[in-house]
């Protein structure tokens, strides 16, 4: 059987033990949720100053660079064909 004194000391080490991974494992998740909510608040759109506005800015230039591209290139086949009419 295991004696009253050993019990103690065993109680008396394990405590604050317990009580010193409880507390680090309130910290991390407390960290984890201030990234997490960080990270959150990049992807909705919030008028201007997130990444989702980021990207979505990004898209729209795109999509117009692709749009002029296109009318572009087909300026410059309509100006191709004008010189290889002219030719003949």
């Amino acid at each position: 059987m295991i004696e009253p004194s050993a019990i103690a000391i065993l109680t008396a080490i394990m405590v604050p033990v317990i009580g010193g991974l409880l507390y680090i494992i309130r910290a991390e998740i407390r960290r984890n949720s201030q990234v997490t909510d960080a990270t959150h608040e990049q992807v909705i759109p919030n008028h201007g100053t997130s990444l989702r506005d980021a990207v979505d800015r990004i898209e729209r230039r795109i999509t117009d660079v692709h749009d002029e591209v296109k009318a572009a290139r087909q300026d410059f086949s309509g100006h191709l064909t004008w010189h290889l009419d002219r030719k003949d």
